[in-house]
């Protein structure tokens, strides 16, 4: 969903702006996905889930959610750097990316065991 939507959505905001009220936008589909995930029992097994499909809405919205985000929040990243930092800008962004996609699954896994 978010490959193929994020260069649609990016033309959008280089064509219509309004980068903020869209990084809001992303960040409210996020936490709506997530939020449903958890509501409508993303932890099921086989037996315990009757309506196995449930989880497909919750990633449409996260899928949205992320083709929001890399359209508009990594395209600011120049907006608010010198040019002569930049690639330092993307560099340390990817690293607190990465170490939180390293650290927070497994303090989720710890939780649920």
């Amino acid at each position: 969903m978010s490959a193929a939507a994020s260069p649609f959505v990016g033309y959008a905001i280089d064509r219509f702006g309004k980068r903020p009220h869209v990084g809001i936008l992303a960040g409210v589909l996020l936490t709506l996905g997530h939020i449903m995930t958890v509501i409508g029992g993303g932890s099921c097994t086989k037996e315990s889930c009757p309506n196995k499909y449930f989880e497909v809405g919750p990633l449409i919205l996260v899928g949205c959610g992320y083709s929001i985000y890399g359209a508009a929040i990594w395209a600011s990243i120049p907006y608010v750097v010198k040019a002569s930092t930049l690639g330092t800008a993307f560099g340390v962004t990817t690293a607190v990316q990465n170490g939180g996609m390293a650290i927070f699954p497994t303090i989720g896994g710890y939780i649920n065991d």
